[in-house]
């Protein structure tokens, strides 16, 4: 997972090869940011329909 800001500068990382992507953004400014997502290759046989799944959070709070 890749978190970029609106100049595509990237601001945040995690390119572990867990299964729990994480990354932490307190930006100091406004405007658009991008997410990019990538994923392991499957192993074989097996299907991306039936065993896998996402879960995307995005949170904020008002510092």
């Amino acid at each position: 997972m890749h978190v970029y800001d609106e100049n595509k500068n990237l601001v945040a990382a995690d390119t572990l090869g867990d299964d729990v992507p994480e990354a932490d953004v307190a930006p100091e400014w406004d405007g658009p940011f991008y997410i990019q997502l990538s994923a392991e290759s499957l192993d074989e046989g097996a299907s991306p329909a039936e065993d896998w799944y996402f879960c995307f959070i995005i949170g904020s709070r008002k510092l």
